[in-house]
């Protein structure tokens, strides 16, 4: 996952250690961080839906693994929350 972004800045894996988010500066990919499903047979890198965002900075999930907030470039410095579901596009 390291060939995505230029310096990985937060690697967080959710409670059930079955979701792994890798963030860092951008490296002309289009996004700021990966998501990887870690229940799948082959470990696919998704991006995170921050496309235009130069860095995350930061990444953790929520205690009951059902959120994950990122913290870096942002227009208005707010974080994004992201949900679980949402950010494996299912349901």
């Amino acid at each position: 996952m390291r060939h995505e972004l230029a310096e990985p800045t937060a690697f967080a894996i959710d409670p059930t250690g079955t979701i792994a988010v890798l963030t860092g500066t951008d490296a002309g990919y289009g996004h700021a961080g990966v998501v990887v499903d870690l229940t799948a047979a082959a470990l696919t890198p998704i991006p995170l839906p921050t496309e235009g965002v130069p860095f995350l900075s930061d990444a953790a999930w929520s205690p009951d693994g059902s959120t994950l907030a990122v913290v870096g470039g942002f227009a208005d410095g707010a974080p994004r929350t992201f949900s679980r579901h949402g950010l494996l596009g299912s349901p």
